[in-house]
């Protein structure tokens, strides 16, 4: 990876850690993109330069969520479990994922119960791409990088 793309890269993430802890906080409603580049420092054309707006910020956001609890839980299947037994695992885990990635906490229960109407077919769209197991994960798996990069969101 070149200079340019690298940095490129970690401006993005920084963002995102940034909107992701704020959607976490407040929810989308109450987030605001002048918040996230005020509180981190960030300079708000930046922010503008790799991502739409809000919106964009928040199906992001959502994105990484999605995808790092689902890696959570295929981390903890145990073949040979009876089906009452595995749902009892599967719960416990995305509990546990919950107490471990506060932020994705509000931002998934949202996303699942009370989306912003005019995202609402974008994120059904997303989970079904995750449920089918065909989301493109925005970091690689291999280096371990959604966790790694949600392990930094959690500075509030």
């Amino acid at each position: 990876m070149g200079r340019q793309a690298e940095k490129t890269r970690q401006s993005r993430e920084r963002i995102l850690r940034a909107a992701t802890a704020e959607f976490g906080a407040k929810g989308y409603d109450a987030a605001s993109i002048t918040a996230i580049y005020e509180k981190n420092n960030i300079p708000k054309g930046l922010v503008y330069h790799n991502f739409k707006g809000k919106d964009d910020l928040y199906l992001r956001c959502a994105e990484i969520c999605f995808h790092a609890m689902t890696a959570y839980l295929a981390a903890g299947k145990e073949p040979g479990r009876d089906v009452q037994e595995s749902l009892r695992e599967l719960l416990l885990r995305r509990e546990q994922f919950f107490r471990e990635n506060p932020c994705c906490r509000q931002i998934f229960f949202q996303t699942l119960l009370y989306p912003p109407v005019h995202l609402a077919e974008e994120l059904r769209a997303l989970r079904r791409e995750l449920d089918r197991g065909n989301g493109n994960p925005p970091f690689s798996p291999v280096s371990g990088g959604v966790q790694r990069f949600l392990s930094g969101t959690v500075q509030q």
